[in-house]
């Protein structure tokens, strides 16, 4: 669950620029870590979570995610993209989700939303993976916005995880941070095959974010480490057998 994600050190990276495309470069356990050029917004996005707006047509596309390592029984991901831009005050991310059944069994802000369908955004603006920040939104949009701060210098392993003499131990995690001036906006509509398209907008304000780099709007050439995932249940909450569909850009 969100859990084991945390231990995760935030191997992608987003750039700010002016074009858009996935670029390779190597990682420390020799598997190809992706890189996207996030395009500048030449309109901004309502935020309405509406599949029309045009505004997006210009942005990043991360066309799907991954399994996460260690999912049982090798499912097949849920399809999900994933589009990025931004202007000097926001990163704004959208995804968007087909799925069978949709559950938000959590109430009210900061609750634990990933025990039903979440997407979640991690991001880490400075890159040395000693403070990042983690947003979840679920389909009733409802936020679980947290800091993340370790008090010890990062140390992975292979995998890039954190070792176990840093997590848990020196991991913070502080869930009574509210990310000031964070936006959000979801929709649901059922598709002709019963199926459901649910789109998840999200606002990721600067000042908050850039703390650590005393910058207070984004500009052209920054580069962040950042995860996106999505979380899905097969079965629904409370029966057994119910089993976690967990994916993200970078295993």
């Amino acid at each position: 669950m969100t859990v084991c994600m945390k231990t995760l050190a935030l191997s992608a990276a987003v750039s700010l620029g002016a074009c858009t495309g996935i670029a390779q470069e190597p990682s420390h356990n020799d598997q190809p870590r992706p890189r996207l050029a996030v395009p500048r917004c030449t309109v901004a996005p309502k935020l309405g979570a509406d599949g029309t707006d045009a505004a997006w047509q210009g942005a990043a596309v991360i066309p799907s995610l991954s399994l996460s390592p260690g999912t049982e029984g090798n499912p097949e991901p849920r399809p999900t993209q994933v589009k990025l831009m931004w202007d000097e005050q926001f990163l704004f991310v959208r995804f968007i989700c087909i799925d069978d059944h949709l559950e938000s069994p959590g109430s009210g802000r900061d609750d634990d939303h990933h025990r039903g369908d979440v997407v979640e955004v991690f991001i880490d603006p400075v890159g040395d993976c000693r403070q990042y920040i983690e947003l979840q939104v679920c389909p009733e949009n409802q936020v679980l916005d947290q800091l993340f701060v370790l008090s010890a210098e990062p140390r992975f392993r292979s995998d890039l995880r954190f070792t176990s003499e840093v997590y848990p131990a020196e991991v913070w995690g502080i869930r009574e941070w509210n990310m000031p001036g964070l936006r959000t906006q979801t929709s649901v509509r059922r598709l002709d095959d019963g199926r459901y398209e649910w789109i998840t907008d999200l606002a990721i304000p600067a000042e908050p974010l850039l703390k650590r780099l005393k910058a207070k709007r984004f500009v052209a050439g920054q580069e962040m480490r950042c995860n996106l995932l999505r979380y899905d249940w097969a079965g629904q909450l409370g029966t057994r057998g119910r089993k976690l569909i967990s994916m993200n850009w970078s295993p």
